[in-house]
C-alpha cells in the first residue's frame, strides 16, 4: 500500500472530454489517472469529472475557455486525489475506481461508472508521480 512513484495519466482537452455511458451521461471525466500501488498487483483508476451546469451558462465563444479551465482545475486537485487513494478506497479489495465530482475549492466523491468513462477521447502519458508539471500540493 502507498503513494505510486508513477502513473499512466489520461489526459482530455475541451474539444474531447470523457463523457460517461448511461447511466452516467451527463458526465464528464476531465483528469483522470491509473496505478498499481507499490508492492501490490491491483490497479487504482482515479477520475475527476465535471457537469455540464458548470460550464452551460457560457456562450460558444467563453464556453471552451471554461471547460479548459476546469481540466486545468480538475489536473491540479488529481494528486490530491491520488495521494488520499487509500482514505477514500475504504478498505476496497481488488482493482479500485474512485470517482469525484469537482466542485469550488474541493472534489466531493460520487459513484463511479458503471461502464466506459471516456478514456477513449484522452491522450495517455506514462509519468512519474507526482507529474513533473503539477504544481507542488498546497500545505495544510
Amino acid at each position: 500500500m502507498g503513494i505510486p512513484t508513477q502513473a499512466e495519466y489520461f489526459d482530455f482537452v475541451a474539444g474531447k472530454i470523457g463523457r460517461w455511458a448511461p447511466p452516467g451521461d451527463g458526465v464528464f471525466t476531465l483528469a483522470a489517472a491509473r496505478f498499481v500501488p507499490p508492492g501490490e498487483a491491483r490497479t487504482i483508476l482515479v477520475l475527476v469529472c465535471g457537469e455540464p451546469w458548470q460550464w452551460a451558462r457560457d456562450t460558444d465563444d467563453r464556453k471552451h475557455a471554461a471547460i479548459e479551465a476546469l481540466i486545468q482545475a480538475a489536473r491540479l486537485r488529481l494528486s490530491e486525489a491520488i495521494s488520499g487513494w487509500e482514505n477514500e478506497a475504504d478498505g476496497a479489495t481488488g482493482d479500485v475506481v474512485l470517482a469525484f465530482q469537482l466542485r469550488p475549492g474541493c472534489l466531493n466523491q460520487i459513484d463511479p461508472p458503471a461502464g466506459r468513462w471516456g478514456e477513449h477521447h484522452a491522450t495517455r502519458t506514462l509519468a512519474p508521480f507526482p507529474r513533473p508539471d503539477d504544481p507542488p500540493a498546497p500545505l495544510s
